[in-house]
């Protein structure tokens, strides 16, 4: 009756050796865990007849050679952990083909190439976490703002991701609305000669403030 295993749980033990081939006649499977083990080589191609896997967790053994494109034709995967592994290559570029992919992390591998623009597809995206790797490249600039979490360091990427770029402007232009707003109130207190003064600051406050919300507003409708 090992066919209609629906969950397998063989984390932290000392399991050696490739993940057998074999793995595949688990049809009806839809949770994997064998992470903390000392599997070796690489995923089996076999995985693809694991056609309703939801969750995939291999993190922290010694698993190799690059990610294979089958993995990206599981439609509802929904869950990815390959971390701690010595996965080397790209991240396959069919990537988008996971429509239920909601964590995906590859943090401390040996994966090189680029990060797929393609990763902005993933709509139900919230974690994508590729550090202590020796990716290259710009930062896509239309990964998700809404992306819950997002680890790039320790890379080699270029440029600045455009999402920290927008919002480090939001917060500078939110400071300076805080600090008009202050000397508004104080001038309002204690210097009563620049009341007209201190109604022109409240404007460019009330103006600020409506620019950022407006900004916010667009960005999350763009998203």
């Amino acid at each position: 009756y090992i066919d209609t295993l629906i969950q397998v749980d063989l984390h932290q033990n000392q399991f050696t050796g490739p993940i057998p081939s074999t793995i595949g006649n688990l049809t009806r499977m839809e949770h994997l865990f064998l992470s903390e083990n000392i599997f070796t080589g690489p995923i089996p191609e076999s995985i693809i007849d694991m056609s309703i896997l939801r969750i995939l967790q291999l993190s922290t053994n010694h698993l190799s050679k690059s990610i294979p494109t089958v993995v990206c034709e599981l439609k509802i995967l929904g869950y990815i952990f390959l971390d701690d592994n010595r996965f080397t290559g790209s991240i396959p570029s069919n990537i988008n083909n996971l429509r239920a992919l909601q964590y995906l992390t590859l943090t401390r591998n040996c994966l090189s190439g680029t990060l797929p623009s393609v990763i902005n597809t993933l709509s139900v995206l919230t974690k994508l976490d590729v550090t202590h790797n020796r990716m290259v490249g710009a930062i896509p600039t239309n990964v998700s703002y809404t992306m819950g979490s997002l680890g790039l360091g320790y890379n080699q990427f270029t440029g600045m991701y455009d999402g920290v770029c927008i919002y480090i402007y939001i917060y500078i232009v939110w400071m300076v609305y805080i600090v008009c707003a202050c000397v508004c109130i104080y001038m309002y207190i204690y210097d009563s000669v620049y009341i007209y003064g201190c109604d022109c600051m409240c404007v460019v406050c009330v103006c600020i403030r409506v620019y950022i919300l407006c900004t916010i507003n667009y960005l999350t409708i763009t998203n």
